[in-house]
């Protein structure tokens, strides 16, 4: 009988088409209009692919099918996950609205100019948007 190999501490455990299958489900349904807020082209642009691309991938994992995406594509689910749950932990647990309230707030912070989340985020459309974001929330939860 085989030992189960271990993972390194350093070694991220492997993202598989299932995962990424969930995350799609998961941001079509925090876009809707009364969370984010997010169109299917915005969606596509945080992903950082074609609006044609995005809805392959929507179709699939809405049949429960597995979804290969690119390291990148990984990163910037991975983001924004991040994001809500940087979100939630800031919010009053009696107050879960306020996790979509400030999404789409205007925002004091330097790094935001003024705008929301949302506003910056879809401005930019980058990498480093979804990074610089992500590193506010988890600097404002003292994490």
């Amino acid at each position: 009988m085989k030992a189960a190999k271990s993972v390194k501490a350093t070694e991220a455990p492997k993202i598989t088409p299932e995962h990424v299958s969930a995350a799609i489900r998961w941001l079509s349904d925090v876009s809707r209009i009364d969370k984010w807020n997010l169109s299917i082209s915005d969606q596509a642009l945080l992903l950082g692919v074609k609006e044609r691309t995005y809805k392959s991938w929507k179709k699939k994992a809405s049949e429960g099918q597995g979804v290969e995406v690119s390291k990148d594509t990984q990163d910037r689910l991975s983001y924004l996950l991040g994001i809500m749950k940087g979100l939630k932990m800031i919010s009053p647990m009696e107050r879960g609205e306020l996790v979509f309230e400030w999404f789409s707030s205007p925002n004091k912070n330097p790094v935001f100019n003024g705008k929301s989340i949302r506003d910056y985020l879809l401005e930019n459309g980058s990498m480093i948007s979804l990074h610089n974001t992500r590193s506010y929330l988890d600097a404002a939860r003292g994490a």
